[in-house]
């Protein structure tokens, strides 16, 4: 199964990184499953270490609703179906209403 992870949404600073640990700790433990991360930024180096991860940098460019909405609904499903995701976990509060792809939220 591959599963993709929209985690723009996480703050990253000093003990406030407690789902993105969460998820990475999640893939550590299945390495049957492809995991595809997309962030607004590279993270740590733990991401590369395991075989089953794959980080995808990808964000809106400006801080607008309206941009923020359109790469919500398109372009990050565009990003999971490129990646043949079977499910995409979204951890910002909203979810896409543009894709036919199982969400969680």
């Amino acid at each position: 199964m591959t599963i993709a992870i929209n985690s723009t949404h996480f703050i990253n600073s000093a003990g406030n990184d407690f789902f993105y640990d969460y998820f990475v700790r999640i893939a550590a433990s299945k390495p049957e499953h492809q995991f595809i991360f997309i962030t607004p930024h590279a993270n740590d180096e733990l991401l590369f270490t395991f075989q089953n991860i794959i980080q995808i940098i990808s964000f809106p460019k400006a801080n607008h609703h309206l941009v923020w909405k359109f790469w919500l609904d398109y372009t990050l499903p565009a990003i999971a179906r490129k990646h043949k995701a079977d499910i995409l976990i979204h951890t910002g509060g909203s979810c896409s209403l543009h894709t036919n792809l199982p969400q969680w939220l």
